[in-house]
């Protein structure tokens, strides 16, 4: 990381690694973007996560009315062409159920991510829990997770395309299991047995990107469809799924 991007990042990871240390919130919140509470988000702004990323994170591209919408779109000012917008908890969560409703953004060379996360930036081994949507395959879901370099994922498939409709996605992250959700039923169920679940509080994150080196991933990425927009209209997140309100 470029020295200048570190000296903007600080400042946002302080919290973070505060409650990291102090062992995450404990309390539960169902957030529906009528503004952006900055006591409870932080608005990446000023830097880019690498060289596979096509864009950098302006807060210009993250927008709170009625929801959130992130906007992948061109910008001469960037350095390669393109800003987007990534929205991440100021606090860090552990153990419970977390989900977020939300219309991903079309195209290919795109994803459009919600997400928990800690890891060297904060002190930490990295653990991860992720739901995706790739651009061009709208009708399926990625669900991910990562403990230091291991991961393990699963795609299933989806009864309706993802970048036209609103749809709410989820997992039940406990000490002896982890599950995941579309709209409320399970789909999934990871296996302990197969790879330890993270075991660390992380932050809530939401963002979109795009790619030119993942193609085969991701699809080649295709500028001439941008401005590409993902909306959420909700995030919520209760230290167990039988408590949780969620955001149906």
């Amino acid at each position: 990381m470029r020295a200048i991007e570190a000296t903007i990042v600080a400042g946002a990871l302080a919290g973070a690694a505060a409650a990291i240390a102090a062992g995450g919130q404990s309390g539960g919140f169902v957030e529906r973007f009528d503004r952006l509470d900055r006591a409870r988000w932080f608005v990446a702004d000023g830097w880019r996560n690498g060289d596979y990323m096509v864009n950098d994170w302006r807060a210009s591209q993250s927008r709170a009315a009625g929801g959130l919408s992130l906007i992948l779109a061109r910008n001469p000012a960037a350095p390669a062409g393109f800003s987007s917008g990534e929205v991440q908890s100021v606090n860090t969560y552990g153990h419970g159920y977390y989900e977020a409703a939300f219309r991903a953004a079309p195209g290919s060379g795109i994803v459009t991510g919600f997400f928990t996360y800690t890891g060297p930036a904060f002190g930490t081994v990295w653990n991860e829990l992720d739901v995706e949507i790739i651009g061009r395959r709208p009708r399926e879901v990625m669900f991910t997770y990562f403990v230091g370099p291991q991961k393990r994922s699963k795609i299933v498939q989806l009864p309706f395309d993802a970048t036209k409709e609103t749809h709410a996605y989820g997992f039940d992250w406990q000490a002896g299991s982890l599950r995941w959700f579309v709209d409320g039923r399970q789909v999934h169920q990871s296996s302990a047995a197969e790879m330890a679940f993270p075991t660390l509080p992380q932050k809530i994150m939401v963002h979109l990107w795009g790619s030119r080196t993942l193609g085969a991933w991701l699809g080649p990425f295709d500028a001439a469809k941008l401005p590409a927009t993902a909306h959420l209209s909700c995030i919520s997140y209760a230290p167990a799924r039988s408590a949780a309100a969620g955001c149906r």
